[in-house]
């Protein structure tokens, strides 16, 4: 998933603006440089892809920072944050009226996280 498709998704959520999303992308590449991978110049690109696990961790991160002051456990603000976005998948498969419908996973399925 490149930073644009990351932060439109988020931003189409309302769970954040696309500022705030692209802020969310770029620390979570960077996280995983520090981590010891290798990133080139270009790292922060529309050309770079978020990996799975790179997208995991930006939506945990935007759970703890939209659900933070609501109380809970970690786990429930992932878990809320999680389906809101998952939300956003299931609308589309609404939209055209179940013809051609898709679940979530066959959706994120062919997404490059």
């Amino acid at each position: 998933m490149t930073l644009t498709e990351f932060s439109a998704a988020i931003r189409d959520t309302g769970l954040m603006g696309m500022a705030e999303a692209k802020k969310v992308f770029n620390l979570v590449q960077q996280q995983q440089e520090d981590k010891g991978v290798e990133q080139d110049a270009a790292a922060y690109d529309d050309d770079n892809l978020m990996t799975f696990a790179e997208f995991l961790s930006g939506v945990a991160r935007i759970g703890m920072w939209k659900y933070g002051g609501a109380g809970g456990s970690l786990g429930l603000k992932i878990s809320k944050a999680v389906e809101v976005i998952c939300s956003l998948y299931s609308e589309a498969d609404v939209a055209d009226n179940g013809e051609n419908a898709e679940s979530v996973s066959d959706v994120t399925g062919s997404m490059h996280l």
